[in-house]
């Protein structure tokens, strides 16, 4: 409550460990905030999906307020718009553009595009020197702080942020998938002028005596205490029993085929609703693969909803030509309540939450990337590993094998 209350010129970050409301912190204050000055406040995130759960905590507190009171969008998708109201012309040369039908050019060209918007314009902090901007915010909260490039924050501070303007900072450092450095507090590098970090050290996303609990703390000791500040549970308690279904297995990526029918097995032997499910990976082909063999396999036939494109919508001839625009609208519409099974990118999911999550971790996967993956479960979490991962002896002393239909 003390960090939901908004307060003019307040600079501040806030981290904690999954589970812990920071979402819920943001949500308050955003509404605070408009309470306080009436105008506007502007919410930034990383991923796309994680607007709409932003949207829905918002609208959980709002009380009469208008939509219009509340910009949530992701950095870049502001910063273009941001561009645009500026006058300012988004070039990109001939050569970084590319609308044939091979996937592999595409996706190279893409990469290229990306790199090359990213240093002239996106990570440009004299790109707004000689240009007034339209709007500037009495409030900005950025969620998934640890997400963004010191540069961004700079940029949004200087130019988009009222004198008198607050700026909160959210986030939680070992969900550090995109290796951002970090401060001498071990925590998330940012810019100077946000004070210490404030910290919420209690998690409520797990049921008491919870399983996960003691996985994810022995998982975060074994492979992020030499790199990051690490936040004990205050509400932890040894799990004395074994609740839901908990487990790990071997699985062969060019046998999706077999790992979707285990999976499917498991929820319906233990009466686990499809909306209950998510499937989490850091491979989006992976999980391209395994959505189709759910979809489409021998002796069952389940609906899914992906952050990513379908396997048949990628080997369209068009494919190529639009596929931003496709997997634009796959995260814009993800939505954890769609009543089926869900398969999402670790990336997609971040600040995301399920009841019974499958994790499917791979061979190159960082610490961050596994530690994010295994906090998204609230009471289940079957744990399938690359036979090539570096990760086969901790889950093998951690969790039992799982119990699969053959």
């Amino acid at each position: 409550m003390r960090l939901t209350a908004s307060r003019a010129g307040d600079r501040s970050k806030i981290c904690g460990l999954a589970g812990s409301g920071k979402t819920v912190v943001l949500a308050g204050r955003a509404v605070n905030a408009h309470r306080r000055h009436g105008g506007k406040v502007l919410v930034l995130t990383f991923n796309i999906t994680l607007g709409s759960y932003i949207h829905d905590r918002i609208s959980a507190v709002r009380e009469d307020f208008c939509w219009s009171a509340f910009d949530i969008s992701t950095y870049h998708r502001f910063m273009t718009s941001a561009l645009n109201n500026a006058g300012i012309k988004v070039e990109v040369p001939d050569h970084l553009i590319y609308d044939g039908p091979d996937k592999a050019i595409a996706r190279k060209t893409s990469i290229e595009r990306d790199e090359f918007l990213e240093n002239k314009y996106y990570t440009n902090l004299t790109l707004f020197e000689d240009v007034e901007t339209e709007y500037k915010y009495d409030t900005i909260l950025i969620d998934e702080i640890q997400d963004y490039k010191p540069e961004w924050i700079k940029i949004i501070r200087a130019n988009f942020l009222e004198e008198e303007g607050e700026m909160i900072l959210f986030g939680d450092e070992k969900q550090n998938i995109y290796k951002r450095s970090l401060d001498a507090e071990r925590r998330s590098k940012v810019v100077e002028g946000f004070g210490s970090w404030e910290k919420l050290t209690r998690s409520f996303r797990y049921i008491e005596h919870s399983p996960i609990l003691p996985l994810v703390d022995a998982f975060q000791k074994r492979y992020l205490s030499q790199a990051y500040e690490l936040d004990e549970d205050e509400s932890f308690q040894l799990s004395l029993t074994n609740i839901g279904i908990q487990g790990y297995q071997l699985f062969d990526n060019l046998d999706l085929a077999r790992v979707a029918h285990q999976i499917i097995s498991l929820a319906k032997a233990a009466e686990i609703h499809p909306n209950d499910i998510t499937i989490v990976s850091s491979n989006d082909s992976i999980l391209m693969e395994l959505d189709y063999h759910i979809r489409k396999g021998e002796g069952h036939s389940e609906r899914t909803l992906c952050s990513f494109p379908s396997k048949e919508a990628t080997n369209h001839p068009k494919y190529s030509k639009h596929y931003r625009k496709i997997s634009t609208n796959k995260k814009n519409t993800f939505n954890l309540n769609s009543g089926v099974i869900k398969l999402t990118s670790t990336h997609s999911f971040k600040g995301f939450e399920s009841p019974y999550v499958v994790l499917l971790v791979n061979a190159k996967d960082s610490p961050e990337m596994v530690y994010t993956g295994l906090t998204r479960a609230k009471q289940n979490v079957l744990v399938f590993l690359a036979q090539d991962s570096p990760y086969v002896e901790f889950f093998e002393s951690h969790l039992s094998p799982l119990q699969l239909a053959s």
